[in-house]
């Protein structure tokens, strides 16, 4: 279909909103034209991101916090543990960091 777009519609921004709208356009793979023409029009874009990934995501980072929590509760009742406290307490902060990155992660793709 031959594009019929002969009207301009022109506006200033800062250099931080360019590269802010050119982020955006790339990230919903379109141009910053076509990313600024659906927000006006109120046009949803198809989003290029994987729902099932995202998905992935977000059930990943659950597990982390229930994993915590039970060693966290684990810690508290003075459950016997297999390894030393320190071992537990630096497995705890390496899955507090992971699910930082992964919710990070997820924030960025939403």
């Amino acid at each position: 279909m031959k594009n019929n777009r002969k009207a301009w519609i022109s506006c200033r921004v800062t250099d931080f909103e360019k590269e802010h709208i050119t982020s955006k356009a790339k990230w919903a793979g379109v141009s910053p034209a076509e990313y600024i023409r659906s927000l006006a029009l109120n046009v949803p874009l198809k989003s290029i991101v994987d729902q099932n990934a995202l998905d992935q995501l977000i059930k990943s980072r659950a597990d982390f916090g229930r994993v915590g929590g039970l060693l966290k509760m684990a810690l508290v009742n003075k459950t016997p543990l297999s390894r030393s406290k320190e071992d537990v307490e630096k497995l705890l902060l390496d899955i507090e960091d992971q699910a930082m990155k992964l919710l990070s992660i997820s924030e960025k793709l939403l």
